[in-house]
């Protein structure tokens, strides 16, 4: 459902007044410490997960991150299980990349979660647009493709063979 939600959004807004989308697919990490009768422990990393596929593992995870939302209503912030993805409307008069993508950095900084910034991906949909691609997002790299609960969506919305390509490799192994 998530998967519909987003490409229906984000075709809804290249057909309308959106000369393009940018989408940020963001990484958290949590770090953790333990207070015991006032004695306080430093934040560590937890390198220890719920493990893949259990029920409660995502669950967890998304009443932690269920304060998270757009500064503009427009905009459209998909959380599911481990994953939270930002997608920007820019039109030509407007484009709220930064006021966004600081709202979440603001957000994980309050809730003492860390961006892991090696796996947190921008990427820019447009439709037939032919105008330069704006400014990369600062401490995030750019890619021309992001995977997305299992669907790799790439910078031309029609375009789909890297995710064909993945389907028919797993079919074929």
């Amino acid at each position: 459902m998530a998967l519909i939600k987003v490409q229906h959004t984000w075709m809804e807004w290249l057909d309308g007044n959106a000369s393009m989308v940018r989408v940020v697919s963001f990484d958290l990490t949590r770090y953790q410490r333990v207070i015991v009768d006032g004695v306080k422990t430093e934040y560590l990393p937890i390198n220890r997960g719920v493990p893949q596929g259990t029920v409660l593992g995502p669950i967890l995870f998304s009443i932690m991150i269920n304060d998270i939302r757009p500064v503009q209503a427009s905009n459209l912030i998909v959380k599911f299980a481990d994953d939270i993805n930002l997608g920007i409307k820019a039109t030509d008069d407007s484009d709220a990349s930064y006021m966004e993508t600081n709202n979440i950095i603001n957000w994980a900084e309050t809730n003492r979660m860390k961006l892991n910034y090696k796996k947190t991906w921008e990427t820019v949909i447009r439709g037939k647009i032919t105008r330069p691609l704006p400014a990369p997002l600062p401490m995030i790299v750019r890619k021309s493709w992001l995977k997305i609960l299992g669907a790799t969506f790439q910078e031309n919305p029609s375009m789909w063979e890297m995710h064909l390509d993945e389907l028919m490799s797993k079919a074929c192994s």
